[in-house]
């Protein structure tokens, strides 16, 4: 059933602690006020909550049009109640839930790739992708200028970039947990920039115009060092060894948007 999650929040986080390991601070995160999800589909035993997914407000860019749909965020059941089919019944009421909302899709990130095989049955497809390449032949690293991340997520809505993307609420709380885990928002020049993992050993996204796309990549790559990890939705195989990357699967409800479907859509950022 939908569920507050103010009212249930206590309970919420006891099971988020169970499930996921993660520490308080982080865990509250999503419960801060300004962050909370769209929605909460939950079960509940003797009052608490024994099985749960999240719902965060999200869209999609594919050719020109914007279709909008939530993101299935941090599916947890207690151990004791695993295996009596809760989650799927919970999948199913958020499905129906956003048909009747008119919502375009229902994204998300499997934990581990033999889930892509669990969430196959209800109707989910693995159509999200990136790039991955690897700069593994660069000898320096010197970073670019830094950025707030509210810049940073400006400039990509500036750049209309297609795919995947958080807005409303989820996309503050996407800030808040790429904040809280010290990733690097930094300028590469007037018209591009990437984020830089907190120990300075991957790239969690690397984006540019097009106008200068070829400028651009030069002179970031060249500010990386030896083995460094870059995703991008890009394919950077005229600069760098890169390949194209299963990442996420998508539940689509809207005709149109999978008329128009014809390749993957870009995903990257996804908490997961």
């Amino acid at each position: 059933m939908l569920i507050d999650v103010k009212k249930y929040s206590p309970s919420l986080r006891r099971l988020w602690a169970e499930v996921f390991g993660d520490d308080e601070e982080y865990a509250g995160l999503l419960f801060n006020e300004d962050n909370l999800p769209c929605e909460c589909f939950a079960e509940i035993a003797d009052g608490q909550v024994v099985s749960v997914l999240y719902l965060l407000e999200s869209e999609i860019r594919l050719k020109g049009k914007v279709f909008y749909g939530r993101y299935l965020y941090a599916a947890a059941t207690a151990d004791s109640y695993r295996k009596k089919g809760l989650m799927a019944g919970l999948i199913r009421q958020a499905q129906e839930y956003v048909r009747e909302k008119g919502l375009s899709f229902i994204s998300l990130v499997p934990a581990d790739e033999g889930l892509y095989g669990y969430y196959s049955r209800f109707g989910f497809e693995a159509v999200m992708s990136n790039y991955r390449a690897a700069a593994d032949d660069l000898p320096w690293r010197e970073k670019g200028e830094e950025m707030s991340p509210e810049a940073y997520f400006a400039f990509r809505d500036k750049l209309d970039l297609s795919g995947f993307s958080f807005s409303g609420s989820a996309l503050r709380y996407a800030l808040s947990c790429l904040v809280y885990s010290d990733y690097e928002f930094l300028s590469n020049s007037d018209d591009s920039c990437y984020i830089l993992s907190a120990d300075g050993g991957d790239v969690l996204e690397y984006i540019s115009s097009e106008e200068n796309f070829a400028v651009n990549t030069h002179t970031f790559l060249s500010r990386l060092g030896k083995d460094t990890d870059i995703v991008s939705p890009y394919d950077l195989s005229d600069f760098c060894q890169c390949s194209k990357n299963k990442f996420g699967m998508a539940y689509i409800t809207d005709d149109e948007m999978k008329n128009i479907l014809n390749d993957k859509i870009y995903m990257n950022i996804a908490l997961d």
